[in-house]
């Protein structure tokens, strides 16, 4: 694995993105996959989805290229009796499907519980490819917890669900899923590389260079959709993007940092997702203490607070957002170096 490698995953990634978003915006029209205005809504005209298909061909077209055109990718993935290509198909086969779940909700709508079992059944996939928590590093005990095998299922499909819903619910204005994520894994491709330069076992070191190829090549493919996005939107993610998104980086932090040693392991991709999280997590208390349903929209959340209740623009809250989820991953990055 070489720099050469990473300028390539990011221009390419960012390159791809770039050129079929326009492409996926005119297929949206023409099969009806629009968000129009409602109650809820910022924007005051029909708006095109399924910017996910853009960010998912920007991220896998960029994955497929470089295995073809750069060694030290494709003998990564060929290595190791393959082991690596396996956790990468298992990643390409969820985004399919979890891609293909938000594509029909932005068209037709998917029941909310329809919605949560798809995601169920997407971490439960993947799993069967090799991406699941086994065991964690608990912070202040130096000894790795191996998890009982029962519990491996459930854990690994709260964490990728978790990931899944947390971007999802934070996709409510122009620019905010797009560019937080941008951020967010941006800080995780450097995590990873200094992980890759301090772990000695050589399975972990292969994971964590799959894991940082692949948070680089969403990194790029967000910024290139930032271009479309930012306010005023020409597109939006739709729930094919958010859901997308979610689901990449709940994978990628189990094939990549949850598999490290460390004592605080466990909470260097929570601080770097902290945004999503926390406002996921928020949301679901409050939920439970007003009695509404978990899976109905509201307008409660961090940025509908800033914005109608501090009366902020769409780019203030935007670039607020963008600001702590810049200060939460050097806060990660800080805590990875000591």
């Amino acid at each position: 694995m070489n720099f050469e490698l990473y300028i390539l995953v990011f221009g390419m990634s960012l390159f791809l993105t770039l050129l079929f978003v326009p492409i996926v915006g005119s297929f949206a029209i023409k099969f009806n996959a629009m968000d129009n205005p409602s109650g809820r809504k910022i924007h005051r005209k029909d708006i095109p989805l399924w910017g996910g298909v853009a960010i998912f061909i920007g991220i896998f077209g960029t994955v497929f290229i470089m295995k073809n055109v750069n060694s030290a990718f494709n003998a990564l993935l060929t290595g190791n009796s393959g082991h690596i290509m396996r956790l990468l198909e298992g990643i390409l086969v969820g985004s399919i499907v979890i891609m293909v779940l938000g594509m029909v909700d932005d068209v037709k709508g998917v029941a909310p519980t329809t919605k949560l079992l798809g995601q169920i059944i997407t971490a439960m996939i993947v799993m069967q490819y090799g991406i699941k928590i086994k065991g964690l590093n608990i912070p202040f005990f130096s000894s790795y917890m191996e998890i009982p095998l029962y519990l491996v299922m459930i854990i690994t499909v709260l964490w990728i669900t978790g990931f899944i819903n947390s971007v999802n619910l934070i996709d409510g204005i122009d620019g905010l899923a797009s560019g937080v994520m941008a951020i967010a894994t941006g800080i995780f491709f450097v995590i990873t590389l200094y992980q890759i330069n301090i772990q000695t076992e050589p399975m972990t070191v292969d994971r964590l260079k799959l894991a940082s190829v692949i948070s680089l090549a969403v990194c790029g493919s967000c910024i290139g959709f930032l271009k479309y996005n930012f306010p005023p939107a020409k597109i939006f993610l739709g729930d094919s993007g958010s859901l997308l998104l979610g689901f990449m980086a709940g994978v990628i932090t189990i094939t990549g940092i949850l598999k490290t040693a460390g004592a605080l392991t466990l909470f260097i991709p929570i601080l770097i997702f902290g945004v999503p999280i926390f406002d996921a997590f928020i949301s679901l208390v409050r939920r439970v203490f007003t009695r509404k349903p978990f899976m109905e929209a509201d307008r409660d959340h961090i940025h509908h607070r800033l914005l109608y209740r501090r009366g902020w623009n769409v780019r203030k809250v935007i670039f607020r957002i963008y600001y702590v989820t810049l200060i939460l991953g050097l806060l990660a990055v800080l805590i990875t170096l000591l």
